[in-house]
């Protein structure tokens, strides 16, 4: 059986960037968090947090302990929101 793509993403950085300033501005001064749950959504969230860290981003936003943990080895001194249920263990 041959399958056929039927959907893909092209991630234009630029507009990241473009996108991550115009929400700077907007915020006058207020903290920026960058929610990379998921890996980004499926499109690896470590490339996504070393691109916030150069643009300065103040934290990151995640859904589980795994996924803060993975972002901390990227940005070791910013805070990581766990956005999902923690269990008591901390795994999840």
């Amino acid at each position: 059986m041959q399958f056929i793509k039927r959907a893909w993403v092209e991630i234009d950085v630029n507009k990241i960037i473009e996108n991550y300033n115009s929400i700077k501005s907007a915020a006058n001064g207020r903290k920026i968090f960058a929610v990379v749950k998921a890996d980004a959504y499926g499109h690896g969230a470590e490339m996504y947090v070393k691109t916030y860290e150069n643009l300065g981003a103040d934290g990151y936003c995640v859904s589980n302990v795994t996924e803060a943990l993975a972002v901390r080895r990227v940005a070791k001194n910013k805070p990581v929101l766990i956005l999902g249920y923690t269990p008591i263990n901390g795994i999840g």
